[in-house]
C-alpha cells in the first residue's frame, strides 16, 4: 500500500471509548478513470463481533461516494468468511462474481467472492 498511495488509501480504525487501535481499513486500489474503488478492512480478532466492521465499511462507503466520487465500491472476500460477507450486505453490497477455488487456506482451495456497491444505492 506504502508503495502505490495514489491509488490507495489507509486509515486506522480506532474506538471512540479510549481512542484503541481495533484494525485498520480503506481503499487498496482506486481506478481513477473507471470510477471505482476496492475496499479493505481487517478488525483485530478479539474487536469482532461488536459491530465496528459493520460502521469501517458504512464510513468508507460515505467518505468514497462524498468525496472521491465512485461510480461504484467493491471488496473481495474468502466464502467461508460469514461475518465479513454480512458486514457487505448490511452495507448494501450485492454478490456480483465468485472467483471458483481461487485461494489456498487451510490446506483447501476456496471460492473467493466479489461483493460490489453502486453510487444510487
Amino acid at each position: 500500500m506504502k508503495k502505490n498511495r495514489a491509488k490507495s488509501s489507509t486509515f486506522a480504525v480506532i474506538k471512540n471509548e479510549g481512542g484503541k487501535l481495533v484494525g485498520i481499513a480503506g481503499f487498496n486500489w482506486i481506478n481513477w478513470q473507471a470510477r471505482w474503488g476496492k475496499i479493505l478492512y481487517y478488525l483485530s480478532p478479539e474487536e469482532r463481533g461488536k459491530g465496528y466492521g459493520t460502521e469501517t465499511v458504512k464510513l468508507l462507503c460515505d467518505y468514497a461516494f462524498a468525496h472521491l466520487n465512485p461510480h461504484k465500491v467493491w471488496a473481495k472476500v474468502h466464502e467461508d468468511n460469514l461475518p465479513s460477507i454480512r458486514v457487505l450486505e448490511k452495507n448494501g453490497f450485492s454478490l456480483s462474481g465468485r472467483f471458483r477455488e481461487h485461494v489456498w487456506s487451510n490446506g483447501r482451495y476456496l471460492d473467493e467472492l466479489i461483493y460490489e456497491r453502486f453510487r444510487e444505492q
